[in-house]
């Protein structure tokens, strides 16, 4: 298995490898001013060429170098996006999907209690652990969403109406997990990207 590249080692690379570049370039437009002004013995005008110089370098690097930075954050978010859509469409997930449209619709039958609904997940241990994994992918979604580290439009685009229509099917199923387990955060960076993708 070929061993994934993360964004800090392709950062680490791209400062290397352009660094380098403007360094040397750097260094051989300050070897000519001195050469030059050596020439013509200005050593004043050598000190303030060689000063501007330096500055201008530098300023110009950090642009630069920035520039490049930014490229990099928008393309892994790009690609962090794309992954999560391919989970999604993947086989394994389409089966997953399956079992928690059965769930919704227990979810959504006015006509049993929190404790029928809640007794019918786990009655089924596989059911339980696709809708589980279900929840934890959209949860992680909204995270990855939520502190920018997605393409939010490529997110918005594909995952909008998917986000927010089972958020909102499975929404009394997670208020009562909440209460059962104790836990009033759970599944909140799911809620807060749909809260955030229905005002889009």
């Amino acid at each position: 298995m070929q061993e994934k590249i993360t964004f800090s080692q392709k950062a680490i690379f791209c400062l290397k490898k352009h660094t380098l570049k403007w360094v040397l370039l750097g260094c051989l437009i300050l070897l000519i001013v001195i050469a030059l002004c050596w020439w013509f013995h200005e050593v004043d005008s050598l000190v303030k060429i060689a000063t501007i110089l330096s500055a201008c370098f530098a300023g110009g690097s950090v642009i630069y170098l920035a520039k490049q930075i930014g490229m990099m954050i928008r393309q892994d978010r790009y690609q962090r996006s794309h992954e999560f859509i391919k989970r999604f469409n993947s086989k394994e997930f389409i089966e997953i999907i399956s079992n928690v449209k059965k769930c919704c619709e227990v979810f959504e039958d006015s006509n049993k209690s929190d404790n029928e609904k809640w007794n019918y997940v786990e009655a089924d241990p596989k059911r339980k652990q696709d809708l589980n994994m279900f929840l934890n992918f959209f949860e992680e979604l909204g995270l990855m969403y939520n502190e920018k580290l997605t393409n939010k439009k490529i997110t918005k685009g594909f995952f909008k109406g998917i986000s927010v229509g089972y958020f909102e099917k499975c929404y009394l199923y997670i208020k009562d997990r909440r209460i059962r387990q104790n836990h009033s955060t759970m599944f909140e960076n799911w809620e807060k990207m749909v809260e955030e993708l229905k005002k889009q």
